[in-house]
């Protein structure tokens, strides 16, 4: 495939929900039941519901030292690593489930990686009106950055000034409450919001405050760049014996030769054994007419092949609508009535609502199999039918229109170079490098594609790091 058909990364469309939608979603945790609100009388616990007789309360398969290791975290930073389906999230979640105190939540998506503190505005949005008892400077600083006041008021933002701020405000909402802020896709989030809190991180001196993260470990990075350094907790495969547990907890977990080759191509990863399960189990029969079914095929392979099969189930309208989202996971607005049958069937959750709301996939291999179901030039479609509803989103619409490319064309390069330039403005150097490598790409005047590439490496230089 090529450039121009491509799930976009790094940001570009590809091409925090509750922890009690999280819980339903999540492989290896089981729930059980103890009376609500069992708490000191009187304290403020912001992030937990207590209207009702009961909680749950989540623990996890096979993850005892590791769960013991997140809730060991009340002051610091703890990163946990590991490959997709390995129960990333799920610690998370538990965190935030028996975190007495407050939890700001940030989550990272493709679509959002280069969209200048796109992450820092998940954070902040919440807190806005705590930003007020911020000096000036550092106030607008955070305003100007995610774009809550202008930056021609502002001007682009001092990276110092802006983690400095960040620092002084969660610090100070620790000093209220115990604070823990979870960090889901950390592999994901805008480099600017990632230095600025990877900065207020590192200056964390025995206050209550808390950051949990969770990054993607499959190429052995343990974490970005600016995260470097900090404490790690990597999740390997779950031993046999919790597997099997895992297995056996199913509502039809699979028998004989099944089972065997459930365990075994599912390597200990938990989302591998439930998806293998559900399709294995013993409710369900093997792929008919597939010759490669009795195979020991490698479990990406396999889980591929398991979720671009649920796809036909489902109504045209339905797998359609799904296209545009795996494109862009902000792109369910009127949307929500065609995803209904995939979020019934759990390929996906709707969170958040207005600005906020976006499609959630349960695992990323179902997004990836449903953009890539389809042939290349219904892939172009959908990125030019998602750029002509964007007319208000400048930045989005010119990498939807860039994904649907089929060569060179300086219109599209244009707009690129001035998204670059808005993020410039905004301090989003890096956005802004990616955008301008982008747009020279699809230049066709050899002086414009040499003049944005230096403009490119004349960006680079402010990230402070090699590209």
């Amino acid at each position: 495939m090529g450039t121009s058909g491509k799930m976009m990364s790094r940001g570009r469309p590809v091409g925090g929900s509750s922890t009690t939608r999280l819980m339903s979603t999540l492989p290896s945790v089981m729930v059980s039941m103890r009376p609500a609100c069992s708490r000191a009388p009187g304290r403020r616990y912001p992030s937990h519901d207590c209207t009702g007789g009961y909680s749950r309360v989540m623990t996890i398969v096979g993850r005892e030292r590791e769960s013991a290791a997140v809730l060991g975290v009340t002051s610091g930073v703890l990163i946990v690593t590991g490959e997709p389906g390995a129960g990333k999230s799920t610690l998370l979640a538990l965190a935030a489930d028996r975190h007495q105190g407050r939890v700001l939540r940030m989550t990272g998506s493709e679509s959002e990686a280069n969209l200048p503190f796109a992450g820092l505005h998940q954070l902040l949005r919440p807190i806005l009106d705590d930003a007020a008892r911020l000096p000036a400077r550092q106030r607008s600083a955070l305003l100007g950055a995610i774009g809550a006041i202008g930056a021609e008021d502002t001007g682009p933002p001092d990276r110092l000034l802006l983690g400095v701020a960040l620092l002084a405000l969660l610090s100070d909402l620790a000093q209220r409450s115990p604070l823990l802020v979870l960090v889901d896709d950390l592999h994901w989030i805008d480099t600017g919001s990632l230095e600025a809190l990877a900065f207020a991180a590192r200056r964390i001196d025995g206050e209550p405050l808390a950051v949990l993260a969770g990054a993607r470990d499959t190429t052995g990075a343990a974490a970005p760049a600016a995260f470097s350094g900090f404490p790690t907790l990597a999740l390997g495969p779950l031993d046999a014996s919790a597997a099997v547990q895992l297995l056996d907890r199913q509502p039809y977990p699979p028998t004989g030769g099944r089972r065997m080759r459930v365990l075994d191509q599912a390597a200990g990863n938990p989302l591998a054994l439930v998806e293998l399960a559900r399709a294995y189990g013993t409710d369900g029969a093997y792929p008919a007419g597939d010759s490669t079914a009795e195979d020991l095929l490698p479990p990406t392979d396999r889980l591929m092949r398991l979720y671009a099969a649920d796809l036909d189930a489902l109504p045209e309208a339905t797998r359609r609508a799904l296209l545009l989202v795996a494109a862009d996971e902000r792109a369910v607005a009127g949307r929500i009535e065609a995803l209904a049958p995939a979020e019934a069937a759990g390929l996906l959750r709707i969170t958040g609502g207005g600005e906020a709301r976006r499609a959630r996939f349960r695992h990323p291999l179902i997004r990836s199999a449903i953009y890539h179901s389809v042939p290349l030039a219904a892939r172009r479609q959908a990125h030019r039918d998602l750029a002509a509803s964007l007319t208000g989103e400048p930045d989005r619409r010119a990498w939807h229109l860039a994904a649907a490319a089929e060569g060179p064309d300086e219109e599209i390069a244009a707009a690129l170079e001035e998204s670059a330039s808005r993020a410039r403005t905004r301090g989003g150097y890096t956005a802004a490098v990616t955008a301008l490598e982008r747009a020279a790409e699809l230049s066709p005047a050899p002086h414009d594609r040499a003049r944005r590439l230096v403009a490119a490496a004349r960006e680079a230089v402010a990230t402070g790091q090699p590209h």
